[in-house]
């Protein structure tokens, strides 16, 4: 498979501090003495970018992080492998790429195209609520809004003249048209707010790794919403979230206006959740946290302490 490499621009000194900017690529190589050079800041979000389901490629090796060396890894030709969070992390022994071993370049190969068939497989907007439902059904009430369009046909016509001329009220038709009228929208209004109500409903399902070591949580997810009114205020996620929206990107929707804004957070102002329709996002996120589980042994019993806060 033809892959495209792209080659920074700037010193591994000027890189990033956010591991969002790392999220669009599939693999990241760096060499040892790039590894040694950087800032620690950035060492850590490249971390945070393996675990979080990245691809952190060394080139002539590297000094990994503690937790890391415990992990289970794979020894190749000239290479060893280290699953790490949901990522893995390759530590290549010879410093020249042409060196590589054909072992070495097939797991590499395996990877990215295990990467690149998640990113093609992820279903869009019109498939993800059959795969991650939000509520059972979303669908329009077809059965009860042709009973109520027909039950108002019938009783703003043939009903409400027979009854007037017998009444011989005929010109009442001038108020008791708009009447039932105004009528007949307020049950479909009812109906509407008894069977949905106002109050959105949303799932959130995900799984995280916890490094209590570093204080460091990696989570994959989703998150889904169904919002019987269009939000007015959109969605807001942090800095720590990669918060990916399950839209159709080639098909009719493609050209939807949307927007957002990068201020101050990742705030989805406009265009990105609709009033009765389902909203998905696949979620990564790595952010720090304190949250762990002490454990302890003594004298062959062991005590482990809670403290996840749940």
């Amino acid at each position: 498979e033809m892959r495209s490499l792209l080659r920074s621009e700037v010193p591994v000194m000027e890189w990033s501090e956010s591991w969002l900017s790392y999220t669009p690529y599939d693999a990241i190589a760096v060499s040892a003495a790039d590894l040694r050079s950087m800032p620690p800041a950035v060492q850590t979000v490249l971390w945070r970018y393996a675990e979080s389901g990245g691809n952190l490629i060394l080139v002539g090796g590297g000094e990994l992080p503690q937790p890391w060396r415990s992990f289970p890894s794979k020894q190749l030709e000239g290479c060893t492998q280290h699953d790490v969070g949901f990522g893995a992390c390759f530590v290549l022994e010879t410093d020249r790429i042409p060196d590589v071993s054909s072992a070495v370049g097939k797991a590499l190969q395996d990877r990215l195209s295990a990467v690149a068939r998640a990113q093609q497989t992820m279903p869009d907007e019109y498939s993800a609520n059959n795969t991650f439902p939000v509520i059972e059904n979303f669908q329009v009430p077809v059965r009860a809004t042709v009973l109520i369009m027909l039950g108002f046909v019938v009783l703003i016509g043939p009903v409400n003249l027979a009854v007037l001329s017998r009444l011989k009220r005929r010109t009442w038709l001038l108020w008791t048209i708009p009447a039932i009228s105004l009528v007949t929208c307020l049950m479909v209004f009812t109906y509407s707010l008894l069977r949905e109500g106002i109050t959105p409903d949303v799932r959130t399902e995900g799984l995280t790794v916890l490094d209590q070591v570093n204080r460091r949580a990696a989570s994959v997810g989703w998150t889904a919403f169904y919002c019987p009114l269009t939000p007015s205020q959109g969605l807001t996620f942090g800095f720590d979230t990669e918060a990916t929206p399950l839209v159709e990107r080639y098909g009719s929707s493609a050209g939807t206006s949307r927007e957002v804004d990068w201020t101050q957070s990742q705030h989805l102002e406009r265009g990105w959740v609709s009033a009765r329709v389902p909203a998905h996002f696949q979620l990564r996120k790595s952010e720090t946290r304190r949250e762990r589980l002490q454990v302890e042994r003594s004298g062959g019993q062991l005590t482990v302490v809670n403290g996840l806060g749940a």
